[in-house]
């Protein structure tokens, strides 16, 4: 038996990957606490409410909770020296004691949404801090998405933007950008690294890391990582093969 633990944002998606893998096993597909089961293989697709079950678990509940928060997710990159834009205090921007401009997302953000560039400290106090955190900009020359299992990074994407159009420094769906595929052995070897740590540290099986290269020192940095990615077909079914492989 497979469990599928989706939830309200991932469900499109889960369900999907649910009736995929459905070919091959017995699947079952809930939001909700389910049976412990010793012989079950559960899936936890961005579901962080969910207690873990017994058996076998691909993403644990603490770091599907860690991946959501994303300013938490900076601490610990940061604190593992993993190349990430560094986070700024509410109270150092008020101060004016920063390099403007800076970026306030929310702690729960997701498809590109909830991004602001403030060019002052009046800017950034329209923002809760409570439920926001600010981070340095960096320059991004190439951005990707890079999807890990079990250590192993199984396909890279670069961000893609309409030739006749300036880049806009949202790349996302709105904005005309897509994904195109890149070959992962065409990418910097720190950046897959980096990625690579991203998810190790905290603490995923699976997950998608929105990374780049950028003109600052390091070179390269971690964005963001989601347990829960959007995925379209092709890469339902690229993840259900390599799924598989480790039922």
């Amino acid at each position: 038996m497979i469990t599928i633990l989706g939830s309200r944002k991932s469900r499109p998606t889960a369900k999907l990957l649910a009736e995929a893998l459905s070919d091959s096993f017995v699947v079952n597909y809930t939001e909700s606490r389910i049976p412990d089961n010793r012989d079950s293989f559960t899936i936890r697709y961005g579901n962080s409410y969910v207690e873990d079950p017994e058996g076998r678990i691909l993403n644990k509940q603490e770091a599907v909770k860690t991946s959501a928060n994303k300013p938490a997710t900076k601490t610990l990159l940061q604190e593992k020296n993993i190349p990430t834009p560094k986070l700024i205090s509410f109270e150092d921007v008020i101060a004016g004691n920063v390099k403007f401009p800076v970026i306030v997302r929310r702690n729960n953000h997701f498809k590109g949404k909830f991004f602001n560039m403030c060019n002052n400290s009046r800017d950034v106090r329209r923002f809760n801090p409570s439920n926001h955190y600010i981070q340095e900009m960096v320059t991004k020359k190439d951005e990707y998405r890079l999807f890990v299992l079990n250590d192993r990074i199984i396909e890279a994407n670069i961000k893609r933007c309409p030739e006749n159009r300036p880049t806009p420094m949202i790349r996302n769906k709105e904005n005309g950008c897509f994904f195109a595929r890149v070959r992962v052995s065409d990418l910097d070897r720190n950046l897959k690294n980096a990625a690579r740590s991203a998810i190790r540290e905290i603490g995923l099986d699976f997950g998608a890391v929105d990374c780049a290269t950028i003109q600052e020192y390091p070179g390269i940095t971690i964005f963001e990582v989601n347990s829960a990615p959007g995925l379209i077909p092709r890469k339902i079914e690229l993840l259900k093969t390599k799924l598989e492989e480790i039922i």
